[in-house]
């Protein structure tokens, strides 16, 4: 087993210009795919669960899949809480041993949210773990592109001198943007602020985070890897992937259910693998 710190993949990450993909997982299916993909491109990964994910993906059975395969493989496999909206939830998965925290507080008032994302942080400490943040309204893609006015677009955008302030102030490791990704399926090309990104790199000085991977052009994904993101965050492309192998299978009645979430894995798989190829992250363990 290789052992290294999130945050210290997430730095070397920055420092190649390339990225580690974080993706979104809810079964074991899922999970397995990700390690695979991994395994074939000998490239670290961190396998994230949504705080909506947990009821049907506990964090004891997260945690007890991560140990198995990371004692079993030399690939560094990182476990990470995605989107939580509670400083108690945070500090659960951080008792059973998830190596990565996203808290997010993007729907709070400014300073509600650097309150609970700093409280996180201390106790987040104690674990060694390190945080990352969101500032910004990183919406799904269908509340995003209702907006109607460019006031609205704005209004969803990351403020870097306010990005600034927010890292200063919580102590993050890691900052999630809004800089016009969202998560979903696109309905249109989305368009990403890279002036603001830029900005926001520089204001703050750490790695960011670009939520909202599935559907954004390569070209665009590595534009943002050039101007500071090192971690992309990929969920809609493995559960539409899921979905879609299970309508298409299901057709047939003789068919087992086996089966079909056997090629629902191998589906996923070569997704994560396309990913991880876009993303160059193999690098990191060179």
């Amino acid at each position: 087993m290789l052992y290294f710190s999130p945050l210290e993949l997430i730095l070397k990450a920055k420092q190649e210009k390339v990225a580690l993909g974080s993706f979104n997982v809810f079964n074991n299916e899922m999970f397995h795919a990700v390690t695979i993909a991994a395994l074939k491109k000998k490239s670290p990964v961190i396998i994230a669960t949504g705080e909506v994910d947990i009821q049907y993906f506990p964090p004891e059975l997260a945690v007890s899949l991560m140990k198995i395969y990371s004692k079993k493989f030399d690939i560094p496999f990182l476990l990470h809480l995605d989107h939580c909206t509670q400083v108690e939830l945070a500090e659960k998965c951080l008792r059973c041993g998830y190596s990565s925290i996203m808290f997010d507080g993007s729907q709070l008032p400014y300073e509600e949210n650097v309150e609970k994302t700093r409280s996180v942080v201390k106790i987040a400490q104690w674990f060694g773990v390190p945080v990352e943040g969101e500032l910004g309204v990183i919406l799904g893609t269908r509340e995003f592109f209702e907006s109607t006015t460019q006031k609205d677009d704005q209004l969803k955008i990351t403020d870097p001198e306010a990005a600034r302030d927010f890292v200063l102030r919580t102590g993050i490791h890691t900052l999630a943007p809004s800089i016009g990704s969202a998560h979903g399926v696109y309905v249109k090309k989305p368009k990403i602020h890279f002036d603001i990104l830029k900005r926001i790199s520089k204001a703050t000085k750490i790695p960011l985070v670009l939520h909202g991977g599935s559907g954004i052009p390569v070209e665009d994904v590595h534009r943002c890897i050039e101007e500071g993101v090192a971690k992309v965050n990929v969920g809609t492309d493995l559960r539409r992937t899921l979905v879609d192998t299970i309508v298409h299978e299901g057709v047939n009645p003789y068919v087992e259910a086996r089966t079909v979430m056997e090629k629902s894995r191998d589906a996923i798989v070569t997704v994560v693998e396309n990913w991880l190829d876009i993303l160059k992250s193999s690098i990191i363990l060179q």
